[in-house]
């Protein structure tokens, strides 16, 4: 169910839901034509209404507005070429077993294991035959539930393979030096990350499992480093494959650890 389906600010603000009927007419005043107090109290009420409906349909519109900044993708199966999963569909993330880091968008350390923060390898590795990319492969599988990117700032929380996940690594590599950005959006475009975020690459790098599905059912999304992750040193960003929502379990790409 789509997050921003489920805010209606036009039905939220319907006057006749807020205000119901209109109040009945007040009786005449005496011949001096003072105010009544009665008419006098219904306006200032209607007043404090009006002002507080308001201010609930700009909360309402607010919260439209994060929506619409926020995607979550679920990895719908489809696409070719070097294109990019962008479906929306809720995170598994709060029902799967997990393992490693809690989330990724670049999970470890800017030093570790060569700068990576995962240990990798380059033997058997697709990846690899792109030149100057600095892309390797995991040494073992990584495994992960739905991305959720906010403004660009994507992140993805690790599951142990065993389980139902969304989507696994099939590539990791350094951040080309036209490309250092957190930002999902502007990454996914940049040229060398295409070249290495492919459907060649991606099917290339299948084993076991992976070999099963039919090719044009795989898609592809790009993982860059968190904000936070990037604003500490992270460089690495990683190239995704999925089936669609929890259609993996087990492991496609590397051997289990």
């Amino acid at each position: 169910m789509s997050p921003v389906s489920a805010v209606s600010p036009v039905s939220a603000l319907s006057p006749a839901a807020t205000y119901g009927s209109a109040p009945a007419a007040a009786p005449a005043g005496p011949a001096g034509g003072t105010t009544q107090p009665g008419r006098a109290a219904r306006r200032k009420g209607q007043s404090g209404l009006l002002v507080g409906t308001v201010a609930a349909g700009a909360a309402v519109l607010a919260g439209a507005a994060v929506f619409a900044g926020m995607v979550i993708f679920g990895g719908p199966p489809g696409g070719d070429g070097a294109d990019h999963a962008a479906g929306a569909g809720p995170s598994p993330a709060a029902t799967k077993t997990r393992t490693g880091p809690a989330a990724a968008g670049g999970a470890g350390g800017s030093g570790a294991y060569g700068g990576y923060g995962v240990p990798t390898v380059t033997l058997d590795c697709p990846a690899t035959a792109v030149a100057g990319a600095r892309a390797r492969c995991t040494q073992t599988a990584e495994c992960w539930g739905g991305i959720v990117a906010i403004a660009g700032d994507a992140r993805a929380t690790r599951y142990d393979c065993r389980e139902k996940h969304t989507w696994e690594t099939f590539a990791i590599a350094v951040l080309p030096p036209d490309g250092e950005t957190w930002n999902m959006d502007e990454l996914e475009r940049n040229p060398t990350v295409r070249k290495i975020c492919s459907r060649t690459v991606l099917l290339g790098s299948r084993r076991g499992a992976g070999l099963r599905p039919p090719a044009g059912k795989w898609a592809i999304s790009v993982l860059p480093p968190a904000k936070s992750a990037f604003d500490g040193g992270s460089r690495i960003y990683r190239c995704m494959a999925t089936l669609g929502l929890d259609g993996l379990r087990g492991s496609s790409f590397r051997p289990m650890g």
